[in-house]
């Protein structure tokens, strides 16, 4: 009865344990999505600076 006990208290940590990480994944997920968003954003905007700069090399920078 005592290893019963044990082992089930073991499978309670770990499943504590497992459902932390699984929570903590995706918080990592949903911040690296952002993150990869705004990459995009300032790629985008990046191409754009440089496509007014090629066209009109006398015309100011947007910021």
């Amino acid at each position: 009865m005592a290893r019963i006990d044990e082992l089930s208290r073991q499978n309670a940590e770990l499943t504590a344990e497992r459902d932390a990480l699984t929570r903590g994944k995706a918080e990592w997920e949903e911040k690296l999505a952002e993150a990869e968003e705004d990459r995009d954003a300032a790629r985008a905007s990046l191409r754009r600076m440089m496509r007014r700069k090629n066209t009109s090399p006398d015309a100011p920078e947007a910021g």
